[in-house]
C-alpha cells in the first residue's frame, strides 16, 4: 500500500512525534513536549537558541525509491553555530525535501527524539567533512535555503539542492522516486552569480583568465556541471591567487 504523498506535507505541518500515539490528547502532547524542552535545556542551555522545539516525524513512507536526505539517511556527527555559539558533536541529518536540518537527541526516557533546527538562527553547520551556510541574499526569514560551501575565500562556491517526489507511472519497481535539482553559484564582491559554465567564472576575474586556463590545462580540471570536485579545485586556485594579491 502506498501513502499519499500529500500526507507528508500535512503531518509535517503539525510535526506530531513518532513517540506519541495518534489518539493521544492535547494534554499528553504538551507534557511530552515539556519533557523534551527540559532535556534540551540541560543539554544545550536555552534550547530556543538551537532548536524550534518542534518534533520531526520523518520522511514519507511507502513505495518510494531514494531518500529526501542529503547523500543518505545516515546520522552524521557535526556542529551547529547559532548566534555566536557552537554546539559540537551533535547528530544531524539534512532533509533536503523540506529544507531543514534535523537534530537527534537520545535520552533515557525519550529515545532518538528528532527535532528541527530553527533555520533563521543558523550561521553555519558541519556534517562530517561537509559545510553548509545560509544562502546569501536569503531575505525571507521563513524560507532560508542552505547552500553547501565547497570553496571558501574571496569567492565562495555554493551548491544548493532540492528534492521532490514524482510518479514513476508504473515504469519502475516503486510508485514514486525522488528527483534532485542541483544549482551552483559563485558569491563574489557581494554579488551572486549562477555558475553554469566556464565563462561565468572567467567573467568575474578577467585579469586572471590566462592563469586560470593554464592551471586547469596542467591539472586536467574540467568545468562540467556534474564534476563538483574539479570545480571546487578551480575555485580554490582562484582564491589562492586573490589572496596573494592582497
Amino acid at each position: 500500500m502506498t501513502f499519499n504523498v500529500n500526507l507528508r506535507s500535512l503531518t509535517l505541518l503539525f510535526l506530531v512525534p513518532l513517540t506519541i500515539p495518534w489518539h493521544t490528547n492535547a494534554q499528553t502532547v504538551s507534557t511530552e513536549t515539556g519533557m523534551i524542552k527540559a532535556y534540551l535545556y540541560q543539554l544545550f542551555g536555552t534550547d530556543e537558541s538551537l532548536v524550534t522545539g518542534t518534533l520531526y516525524i520523518g520522511p514519507a513512507r511507502g513505495s518510494i525509491e531514494g531518500s529526501p536526505f542529503f547523500i543518505d539517511s545516515r546520522w552524521k556527527t557535526g556542529s551547529v553555530r547559532v548566534e555566536n555559539r557552537v554546539f559540537d558533536d551533535v547528530s544531524l541529518r539534512y532533509d533536503v525535501e523540506i529544507n531543514q536540518f534535523i537534530l537527534s537527541c537520545a535520552t533515557a526516557t525519550l529515545n532518538n527524539v528528532q527535532i528541527g533546527l530553527r533555520s533563521t538562527a543558523i550561521e553555519r553547520i558541519t556534517m562530517e567533512d561537509r559545510v553548509f551556510i545560509p544562502m546569501p541574499l536569503s531575505t525571507d526569514s521563513t524560507i532560508i535555503t542552505y547552500a553547501e560551501l565547497l570553496s571558501e575565500g574571496k569567492i565562495n562556491y555554493l551548491v544548493t539542492r532540492k528534492k521532490y517526489l514524482v510518479l514513476t507511472n508504473g515504469s519502475g519497481m516503486t510508485d514514486y522516486i525522488y528527483r534532485e535539482i542541483i544549482k551552483q553559484y559563485l558569491w563574489y564582491n557581494n554579488e551572486l552569480v549562477n555558475f553554469r559554465r566556464k565563462s561565468d567564472l572567467l567573467d568575474l576575474l578577467p585579469g586572471l583568465k590566462s592563469e586560470i586556463n593554464q592551471h586547469t590545462r596542467q591539472n586536467r580540471l574540467k568545468y562540467k556541471r556534474k564534476n563538483l570536485t574539479d570545480r571546487a579545485l578551480i575555485i580554490d586556485y582562484c582564491n589562492s591567487i586573490l589572496n596573494q594579491q592582497q
